[in-house]
Order: structure tokens, then sequence, then C-alpha cells
């Protein structure tokens, strides 16, 4: 026979997991040149419509953290380059969703 400590004890380690659960996702990626293949530094990565935002690291990588669960508008941009956007980026609740992004060198004009 269970002792009614142990019921206590367990409900209470059931509603303490939830209370903890994830409520948001992340969005990781690379952003490299095209042509060559070669990580960009310093690129910047918007998602549209909020204030989340970041820049890529010197391996061209980029983490987006505490992304809200839902379809989202990726931009990409950098000086010398086109911009690159990525349209139904689809976040999900405790799940890293990877992009790639292959940048192509434009005039500046």
């Amino acid at each position: 026979m269970v002792k009614v400590k142990n019921i206590r004890l367990i409900f209470f380690s059931i509603i303490v997991s939830h209370l903890f659960a994830g409520t948001a996702g992340k969005i990781s990626g690379i952003v490299y040149d095209l042509s060559n293949k070669e990580p960009l530094i310093g690129c910047n990565i918007i998602i549209a419509g909020t204030s989340i935002g970041t820049a890529t690291d010197i391996n061209g990588r980029f983490f987006l953290m505490d992304v809200q669960p839902g379809r989202h508008t990726l931009n990409a941009s950098m000086i010398g380059y086109s911009n690159y956007i990525i349209e139904n980026l689809q976040v999900n609740i405790d799940l890293t969703t990877q992009v790639e992004i292959p940048l192509s060198i434009a005039a500046i004009e």
C-alpha cells in the first residue's frame, strides 16, 4: 500500500515539472557567401515584427533564443550582399529550427 506522503510527493513532482516546461523555441543557423561557401561574420539576423535579433559570429553561426512558437519571417542582411528573407519559418516549443542562409554579393547603390 502506497503511503499518503509518497502520493503527495509524486503529485508535487508532476506539478513542478509542468511549471518549468518550455514555452519558447530557438532558431540557429549559418550564413555563408554563396560563391565561395565562406562563413560571413557580422551578418544581421532579425525576426520581422519583433525586437529579436543577433549577428553572426566568427564562424558565420547565429542563435536566436526565446522565440515564440509559430510561423515567423527571418531577415538576413549584410553590407555588400543581397538581403535574404525566409518566410513562414516554423518554430516549435523546446525545439531548435535549423536554417542555412546563402548570401550573394550585390552592388552597393
